[in-house]
Formats: structure tokens, sequence, C-alpha cells
């Protein structure tokens, strides 16, 4: 049931959608048309869809190294401050980040958002996870020894691709690759 709402809500492209006036805002499509306008957001979705069929899913805040963000650059302010979810699945807390998994933009500079499912923020795998979000809540980085926000700066900025294509550090690494 977790696959079948990330799909459902990744696989849409709001840019192509047009919502009526009249919908609802507490449901599923009203929530989405919130997404458009940026009233809405994907977590909250996703948590209400969960919450639908029964599933325990939370919503962790934190920062991530999204959109701008340069290698080794201190979190002084709210613009890279981010939400994404975690769910209860087979005794374990598992990612799941609608948000980032149905778009991104291609050019820092650009903002024009790209609708294009990306199967990484499915299920993320905690070591994979904490590259690009670290959680205000260290209990959230689901990690054996978790790490501190100064670690996570020092890390290198690396994006889905990098874990698509099965690619893995060989060693400690910095900021810059």
């Amino acid at each position: 049931m977790h696959r079948a709402i990330f799909r459902w809500i990744t696989a849409k492209d709001l840019n192509k959608i047009e919502f009526s006036k009249d919908l609802t805002t507490n449901t599923p499509m009203g929530l989405l048309r919130g997404i458009k306008s940026g009233t809405e957001t994907y977590h909250n979705l996703f948590k209400r869809l969960c919450s639908y069929v029964g599933i325990h899913c939370e919503i962790i805040s934190g920062f991530s190294k999204g959109v701008g963000y340069r290698p080794g650059s201190r979190f002084k302010s709210e613009r890279f401050r981010n939400q994404w979810t975690a769910v209860w699945i087979k005794d374990s807390w598992r990612f799941i980040n609608c948000n980032w998994g149905a778009r991104h933009v291609k050019e820092a500079n650009d903002q024009q958002l790209t609708y294009k499912i990306d199967e990484f923020y499915f299920l993320t795998d905690p070591e994979d996870h904490i590259q690009q979000h670290f959680p205000d809540d260290p209990k959230w980085q689901l990690l054996r020894r978790t790490i501190t926000l100064d670690d996570f700066v020092r890390m290198p900025v690396v994006k889905s691709p990098f874990f698509n294509n099965k690619l893995k550090f060989t060693s400690n690494v910095e900021s810059v690759l």
C-alpha cells in the first residue's frame, strides 16, 4: 500500500492538471491543488492517505541539501528547512519523500519544476538518506551512530543519480569530490 500511495502522488504532473474551483480542500485532489498553489505539502497529503489505510507515518523536519545548496555551506537561515516522511513497515522505520520523488528543478537559477518520478525517494536507506537530509531530532537519522550537523555539512553533496547508479564512497570524503 505504501508503494501505491507513493506512485499515485508522484505520478501527477501538476503543471498539466487543471483543478476544479469547487474542490473540497480536505480531499486528496483538493490537497494536490493546494500543493500546486503552494498552500499545502506533499508530506501532508502522503500522511493523510496513509492514515486512511492504517499506515503509521510521521512528518520529519530538518535541513536538506536542496537546490542552491553549496558544499560546505552552514545552515544559518530557513532557506534549506525541509520536511519528509517516515513510515513504519516490517518492524522498522523507512523514509519516503514524495516531494523530491515527484519533481525537481533542473537548474538552481531556473526554478522551473520538472515532474518525473524518482524511485530513490521511496523507502530510502538511512545511510543514503542522511547524505541529503538532516533531521532536527537525531532519532530520525535512523542510523546506528548518529552524526552532528557539522558532520552533515562536511559530507559531499550527492543527488539521487549517484545512488540510482549504485555508486558508493570507498573512503570518507568531505564536501567536494
